[in-house]
This record gives structure tokens, sequence and C-alpha cells, in this order.
């Protein structure tokens, strides 16, 4: 991308440098901004607040009582490993109501999920690699799967039981 450049002139207008150079920390932080930093089981156990496979009971977007687009997801704990017990209940408030962000009724997931903001909003912690879909294979295993190549590197042939003694054994002994 190029763009046209005045000399400077004692004008005191603003110059057309500057708003090329504006437009371009602009477009780099549109096309950058996006991009996570990998995080592996460590980081991940170590930058949440909840750890625990649920059951996506409903997932709702509205705005919340300050008028924020919300989307709310309740999830039904199946396996708690940290912050929460086994059948409780849990109601996480993400920002933004335009799409189903890691909430779809019915699926299965293991979340790692960040701490409640002031305002009460939390998600899945590096967006979205604190989140793995959780599928039943052919041979009725439970298998944990995520987009994330450097996660499933991690993860290997793990089933759900075994990641999850896994992640038990590091949060118990302070790995996090």
């Amino acid at each position: 991308m190029f763009f046209k450049v005045k000399v400077l002139s004692n004008s005191g207008k603003i110059l057309p440098m500057f708003r090329g150079v504006i437009i371009l920390l602009l477009w780099a932080s549109a096309v950058f901004g996006g991009i996570a930093i990998p995080l592996n089981l460590d980081n991940l156990i170590k930058q949440s607040d909840k750890i625990f496979v649920g059951r996506c009971l409903e997932a709702s977007p509205e705005l919340d009582q300050r008028g924020f687009p919300s989307l709310w997801c309740r999830f039904q704990v199946t396996h708690p490993v940290r912050g929460v017990a086994e059948g409780e209940s849990v109601l996480i408030k993400q920002f933004g109501a335009g799409q189903k962000g890691g909430c779809q009724e019915g699926e299965e997931a293991l979340l790692f999920l960040y701490p409640e903001s002031e305002y009460g909003f939390t998600s899945a912690i590096g967006l979205g690699q604190g989140r793995f879909v959780i599928q039943t294979d052919s041979n009725d295993l439970k298998v944990v799967l995520t987009p994330f190549a450097h996660l499933r590197r991690e993860i290997g042939d793990l089933d759900l039981e075994s990641l999850l003694r896994d992640l038990r054994r590091r949060v118990s002994h302070g790995e996090d």
C-alpha cells in the first residue's frame, strides 16, 4: 500500500503524510488485532477462573442491564476442574450478541473461562483457545476437539477422561 505524501509546508494545515500514517496504523490494527498469541494448557490453566466440561442448555442474545449487547449461555457442569461444582448451572455473559461464539445449545464443551469483568462479562481464554468441543467417536469414547493446531499437538490422542485427569493433576499441584 502506497500513500501520496506532500512536502511539509508552513501553512499549519493537517498534513497528508500524517493522515497516511494514521490510516496505516488503523489498517495494521484491523488486520493484526484479531491474531491470538498461542497458549498452551498451562497458560490456559493459569489465566482461568473456571474450568469445566458442561452441556450448553441455552444461548440467547440480549442486551444486559446497562444496554450492552450480550450473549447469555447457560451450561450444566458435568465435569468440574476449577471454580465450579458438578451439577452446577453456570450462566456465562459474553460481550456481543450477534454470534453464538462458543455457545450452541446441546453442545458439550470443555471451557477455560476468564474471571468475570466488573460488568459481569467473561469468555473462553485466548480468543477461543480455551474452548474445546466434546464429541463421541465411533468407539463411544469422548474426544476433545479444537481448531487450534498447537493445542491439538499438545493434547495428542488423549480422550476426555485422560485430559481431565491431567488437568486436575496440574491444578492440584499448582502448576497453574
